[in-house]
């Protein structure tokens, strides 16, 4: 296995498409994709975790022919 990439606050936020203070009232209401807490002011995100977040958030919708 590879080795993971991990992503700061801010390039997981980009991931995402959101601000890194969205990604911070994410963690404040434990609702975003899991993080790693290096520190007590570092967080980290692994790669995987967020595309994993993203696939549970996607939502499909079906074609509807006329």
């Amino acid at each position: 296995m590879g080795a993971k990439k991990i992503l700061d606050e801010r390039e997981a936020a980009e991931m995402l498409g959101v601000s890194h203070r969205t990604l911070q009232g994410w963690r404040r209401r434990k609702v975003g994709p899991p993080f790693v807490k290096v520190a007590s002011h570092v967080i980290r995100y692994r790669q995987t975790d967020v595309a994993a977040f993203i696939e549970r958030k996607l939502v499909a919708t079906e074609l509807v022919e006329a």
